[in-house]
């Protein structure tokens, strides 16, 4: 039997692009399983704001595909805000990566409201570092499944507290290249230190011909 061929950085996972150097990544690509660790200081993806530093594990991805993961339930967000322009906020979840203007995540959060925690799923795009679309449906279970799929220039989004059940954000029409990178991040905007852990994160390439369905 061949031995198969080793895999270039680029074809897995777990490659941390960690811009300020103090994030952590535990990988079992075995297991599909991920922990990253993202420490109380802010770490967030805002093009609009030229603000960047979210720890991110990125792999190439072509044409339409469909990437799913399961993001457990973390620790309640707490401590005070580390930014002016959001309050204390958990999140791990999907990037879909162009480049540091054009880019979309699908990530379960947590934030504090009125010195409350509330849980939801945040679907986001960003085009020429502008905040295009910004949807929040609310999880009340704070773990999810989420699954992101593109064909063509349609990006479909949905989370799923049972992995059977899956709720829908409004479809999203974008401007992307057909060659793009796909992977996690973790987003802390609060002085609690944030541990954000994946399951089964796979992607899948789905035929340009093939008809939609939702379970």
């Amino acid at each position: 039997m061949e031995n198969p061929a080793p895999r270039t950085p680029e074809e897995i996972w777990g490659v941390l692009v960690d811009p300020d150097g103090d994030c952590r990544l535990s990988l079992d690509e075995v297991r599909h399983t991920a922990t990253m660790e993202v420490p109380g200081k802010p770490h967030v993806l805002s093009a609009e704001l030229g603000r960047l530093n979210a720890p991110r594990t990125l792999r190439p991805v072509s044409g339409d595909f469909q990437v799913r993961a399961h993001v457990l339930r973390t620790e309640p967000v707490g401590g005070r805000a580390t930014t002016k322009e959001y309050p204390p906020y958990h999140g791990g979840g999907i990037l879909l990566w162009q480049d540091p203007k054009n880019y979309v995540r699908l990530e379960i959060a947590t934030d504090l409201y009125r010195g409350k925690s509330r849980h939801y799923a945040n679907f986001e795009y960003r085009q020429k570092s502008r905040l295009v679309s910004s949807e929040g449906q609310s999880s009340e279970a704070g773990s999810a499944y989420l699954r992101l799929e593109r064909r063509g220039d349609a990006i479909t989004a949905s989370f799923s507290t049972d992995g059977a059940r899956w709720v829908y954000f409004p479809g999203l029409s974008v401007t992307l290249a057909e060659d793009l990178k796909i992977g996690l991040v973790g987003i802390n905007t609060a002085t609690k230190p944030l541990v954000a852990r994946f399951e089964d994160y796979r992607v899948t390439a789905l035929p340009r011909t093939a008809v939609e369905t939702r379970p």
